[in-house]
């Protein structure tokens, strides 16, 4: 059981990771739903995330974060089938993706514990999208993009420092040394954050941004 927890915890970390560049499909949308799947997990609302999740999934198959939150929802709701099954598809879409030890050493624990696991078919409603409606009874219309990210309906991010430089990173991925000048971000949740030459974080801002916004983010050196 503690070794059960344990894996469940390490499993919860990835959502923060971020997720794969490739993929298709709304992905601010998708962005949306994995956000809210966190809370609704958190409040112990295990059905509802399980919904968000395979509903973020369906709009981008690359959000990593996606497939990890929905193995650990399924695990901390008793479903360790489900569970196992959703970091197996993680460890497939996402075999370069920095954690993939770690998942990799929660599944194989677990066939340890449960060999026939090993020998479970994918079952589609695993990942199977729910519908718009039940999609839309969960998340409030107030926390769904008003618009679909595109053209005309991108945001412009400024990102410096005074008296200093440093790396910016934009949802984990880095972007470039300051000044970040006119980028283009996608309306949606983002985490900003400035990190100094030895990876430490110097400046964090977590943002909801709307479309067509133009943001400036400036962070006094104490140095």
């Amino acid at each position: 059981m503690d070794r059960i927890g344990l894996a469940l915890l390490i499993g919860m970390l990835l959502w923060q990771v971020p997720a794969l560049a490739e993929g298709t499909g709304d992905k601010p949308r998708a962005r949306e739903l994995n956000i809210a799947a966190v809370e609704a997990y958190k409040s112990g609302k295990f059905d509802e995330a399980i919904k968000l999740f395979q509903g973020a999934i369906a709009l981008d198959a690359s959000l990593c974060t996606a497939y990890s939150g929905l193995g650990s929802t399924f695990a901390k709701a008793g479903k360790l089938t489900e569970a196992y099954q959703a970091y197996k598809k993680f460890l497939e879409r996402c075999p370069t993706h920095k954690q993939v030890r770690v998942v990799l050493g929660i599944t194989r624990e677990w066939e340890q514990m449960r060999p026939d696991l090993v020998q479970t078919k994918f079952e589609s409603e695993v990942f199977g999208p729910p519908s718009q409606e039940e999609i839309g009874a969960l998340l409030p219309a107030s926390e769904t993009p008003s618009q679909p990210a595109g053209k005309g309906n991108s945001a412009m991010l400024d990102v410096s420092i005074v008296g200093s430089w440093a790396y910016v990173f934009i949802d984990g991925e880095k972007i470039k040394t300051t000044p970040l000048i006119g980028h283009e971000i996608d309306p949606g949740e983002h985490v900003i954050e400035l990190k100094g030459s030895n990876d430490e974080v110097l400046r964090r801002w977590s943002v909801r941004i709307r479309p067509g916004q133009k943001l400036k983010f400036i962070h006094q050196n104490q140095q």
